[in-house]
């Protein structure tokens, strides 16, 4: 029942916003180490040889440059989100044509690593890209399989059994802790 809810909170935000105003850009941003700064793609047409970006707002609680204007460079990729189904596996599948050598050879290194790269999944309006009307976090890349066209990527949600739940008890917040004070 609450899905059906949600199904129908959705349709009528989307039939009751304006026509010019309905465009929603799709963001993908690729975290990991080994590169120098967060890779960030925007779900978009290329229409030109010309590289197109849009320069959009991230979130305040962002892991890389929160609440600052940065570009995301159009990219045609598909993407589906998680299943919203109670025995789903919660996995994001991505799959992006034309990428380049540098964004595969990246995803290809991160998966071969102990260090898993993360994305984050965001849905802005194009007429608001001062903040993101939804956002995945906490996934990471655990399968990448790479083909003459592009990538095919499975990222699933990271471990929730080793996330720190609730307050994080300090010596420096609490100084009571610490023996002998």
């Amino acid at each position: 029942m609450a899905d059906n809810l949600m199904d129908l909170a959705i349709a009528e935000a989307y039939a009751s916003c304006p026509v010019d105003d309905g465009v929603i850009l799709y963001t993908l941003e690729f975290l990991h180490s080994t590169l120098d700064r967060p890779g960030r793609i925007v779900r978009w047409p290329v229409t030109s040889n010309d590289m197109e970006k849009f320069p959009l707002r991230l979130e305040d609680t962002a892991p890389a440059n929160p609440g600052e204007w940065v570009d995301f460079i159009a990219v045609p990729f598909e993407v589906t989100v998680p299943a919203q189904e109670e025995n789903a596996p919660g996995e994001f599948r991505i799959k992006i044509e034309n990428v380049g050598n540098v964004l595969t050879d990246t995803l290809v290194a991160a998966v071969r690593q102990r260090e898993p790269a993360r994305i984050i999944f965001r849905e802005y309006m194009k007429s608001m890209p001062e903040q993101p009307q939804l956002v995945y976090t906490d996934f990471s890349i655990a399968k990448v399989t790479v083909n003459n066209n592009g990538i095919e990527a499975t990222a699933s949600m990271i471990d929730w059994l080793l996330r720190p739940y609730g307050k994080i008890y300090t010596p420096t917040d609490f100084p009571g802790l610490v023996r002998g004070r």
